[in-house]
């Protein structure tokens, strides 16, 4: 297999040190960067990322809850009220939706709707799409293991392992990783631990090769248990320095 690595930055804080790869187009450390977006019924969205890398969808929620308010103000109704305020409706398929018509692009567009997102969650409510992703370079690699499976990371020397994202759970009834496990024929629907990417990255990141296990217990147990989970992690490889900087402390008055 060939590889190729991108020249990045990334900052790893150890008790005072900074262990650091050296970065010639700054490719890793911008698409490290996580985009919020979101959009109001009715409106447009548009996603793009630029060139040399495509959208990795990291989250997408549509429904309604209180703290929308700011961003698309509900009408005046009772109704609206009732979401917003006592009760939080939301979409349960709506990553998968935003998945299908944005992964792996470099753009993409699409109208707020209930049809467009094949949802309906509170009907007559205004509803908000919201969009969380991030700019996925060409030269990552993705690996999947299936629950209770065992993943295994590794870079050549001198290289060291980068976490660019890491998601546990299931996203989807148009997904058939690892659905030879799945133990119900209740239909799949999006459940995803939200800290996937902080557990991966403690055992994984900067390190030359770890393991990790993939399984509801390390992951916050984000489905139910007859639902088929999965790891999914991509990374890249790159060259890592240890440099010690001195901790001052700094009062402002």
């Amino acid at each position: 297999m060939v590889i190729n690595f991108a020249f990045w930055t990334i900052l790893i804080v150890f008790c005072g040190c900074i262990r650091s790869g050296v970065a010639d187009s700054g490719l890793l450390s911008s698409s490290l960067f996580e985009f919020k977006e979101e959009g109001c019924e009715g409106a447009t969205m548009n996603i793009h990322c630029t060139a040399d890398t495509t959208i990795f969808v990291q989250s997408a929620t549509y429904g309604r809850s209180h703290d929308m308010d700011a961003h698309c103000p509900s009408s005046s109704t009772s109704t609206d009220a009732f979401y917003s305020i006592r009760r939080p409706c939301r979409s349960y398929t709506a990553l998968s939706e935003v998945m299908a018509q944005c992964q792996d692009r470099q753009s993409c567009s699409f109208h707020v709707s209930a049809a467009q997102l094949q949802a309906e969650p509170c009907p007559g409510v205004l509803k908000t799409l919201r969009i969380t992703y991030k700019c996925k370079p060409g030269s990552y690699l993705v690996e999947v293991v299936c629950e209770d499976e065992q993943m295994n990371l590794r870079c050549p020397p001198p290289y060291r392992i980068a976490i660019f994202s890491a998601q546990f759970g299931r996203t989807g009834s148009g997904t058939t990783a690892c659905f030879q496990f799945q133990r119900s024929t209740e239909p799949s629907y999006d459940c995803v631990d939200s800290y996937a990417l902080e557990t991966v990255m403690k055992v994984c990141h900067g390190r030359k090769r770890c393991s990790i296990l993939a399984q509801s217990s390390i992951f916050h147990h984000p489905c139910p248990a007859s639902l088929a989970k999965y790891l999914t992690v991509v990374y890249t490889c790159g060259t890592f320095q240890l440099k010690c900087i001195l901790k001052k402390n700094i009062v402002i008055a």
